[in-house]
């Protein structure tokens, strides 16, 4: 959906861990066991999947994304107005 939404590929990675591998590799790279982040990535992320973009889904979701546009811009001010009674 990703990649239809965005028309971009979209790659998943074999870990989950995006956080705490963000920060090893930050130590790894920090405490000289790699030359560069780039090289430590290469040893710690993996790529799971490939999505690529169904051309069909693109254009589906470019009319309706055209629609959210319209519809967000005639009822922006009632959205707006409905503020005064958000609950706190």
């Amino acid at each position: 959906m990703q990649a239809d939404i965005f028309n971009a590929q979209v790659l998943t990675l074999t870990s989950e861990q995006g956080p705490a591998m963000g920060a090893a590799i930050l130590a790894a790279v920090g405490s000289g066991w790699f030359e560069s982040l780039e090289d430590c990535s290469k040893t710690f992320i993996g790529t799971a999947s490939i999505y690529e973009p169904n051309p069909e889904a693109v254009s589906s979701y470019r009319k309706l994304f055209t629609i959210y546009q319209e519809v967000y811009g005639n009822t922006k001010e009632i959205c707006e107005s409905l503020q005064n009674f958000k609950v706190q």
